[in-house]
């Protein structure tokens, strides 16, 4: 796709250095427009094609993380072992409007090297603040305990330890 977006943008180009030199035929008056949706739509698709694929596969004793992308694979495997355990994390977001914002739950198997860390549990609510004078810090759901229920669970069956959030919380005396 970026390939043939190129190659229209550059007839594109090709047109307009044209009309500065040269006069234009009415018939092809609509070329440079059609041109600029053709190669812009090329181009757009080339950008969604971009994507990256993450597949984890958990193993007995290692997890094997393979990341595809359009610059090719990368396949890393890292024992159980060489983590250093279950982070759970609740936080809350303010928009940049602060008339609204959203919490969110986490719960990851960290590893010091962070493209290792692997995300075990994740959970987002967008929440408005009320009447749009005060956010809404409380959780009025059960993520909260849901989150802490499947760290606690995810680090027995890892048999690894519950580590602080990015924060410094601990959420072991809440399990």
């Amino acid at each position: 796709f970026f390939c043939i977006g190129g190659f229209f943008l550059f007839g594109l180009m090709m047109v307009y250095v044209e009309s500065l030199f040269a006069p234009t035929d009415d018939d092809l008056r609509h070329l440079d427009v059609f041109l600029a949706i053709l190669s812009g739509t090329l181009m757009v698709a080339g950008i969604s094609a971009w994507n990256r694929i993450d597949s984890v596969e958990l193993g007995s004793d290692s997890i094997r993380i393979q990341r595809r992308g359009l610059l090719g694979t990368d396949t890393r495997v890292a024992k159980i072992c060489y983590y250093r355990g279950i982070r759970a994390e609740h936080k809350y977001v303010e928009d940049y409007e602060v008339t609204s914002g959203t919490t969110y739950w986490d719960v990851e198997l960290v590893h010091d090297d962070p493209a290792l860390t692997v995300s075990l549990f994740a959970k987002s609510v967008d929440r408005p603040s009320d009447y749009g004078f005060k956010p809404a810090t409380v959780d009025h759901t059960d993520w909260t305990s849901d989150m802490n229920e499947h760290a606690k669970r995810w680090s027995h069956f890892f048999g690894l330890p519950l580590l602080l959030d990015k924060a410094g919380h601990c959420h072991q005396d809440r399990l």
